[in-house]
């Protein structure tokens, strides 16, 4: 699947970056249905995800494969996204979502998993 990396600048129909399909992901787990149908995904693909616990064994990664799906679409909108998360009454992502504020890390410097090197003495 073709997803944006990360430092490409954003506009409406950027792919949502790996970044931002985890963070989403975890920030949608109880809504991803409703988002899907709002998306218009195909009921038994969104069927197969819901029932499939071996590739998506967790909410969450379910959610990322609605997500996923969702932008993959060939129309794929983030303004359209950002409606169907108003929709689904999760209005705080919206900004997020168009802005692509979700593909920098937290403070913008770097990954909060880069280890700092040790200084000897």
């Amino acid at each position: 699947i073709d997803t944006a990396k990360d430092e490409e600048p954003v506009n409406d129909t950027t792919k949502l970056s790996h970044r931002e399909l985890t963070r989403l992901s975890l920030k949608i787990v109880g809504k991803y249905e409703v988002i899907a149908g709002l998306a218009n995904l195909g009921k038994g693909e969104v069927e197969n995800v819901y029932r499939d616990h071996i590739n998506y064994p967790e909410p969450k990664d379910k959610a990322n494969q609605i997500l996923t799906m969702i932008s993959a679409q060939t129309n794929f909108s983030r303004k359209e996204l950002g409606d169907y998360l108003k929709e689904a009454e999760l209005r705080d992502l919206v900004d997020d979502v168009v802005q692509g504020t979700l593909r920098r890390c937290p403070d913008d410097t770097g990954s909060p998993n880069e280890t700092i090197p040790k200084v000897r003495r």
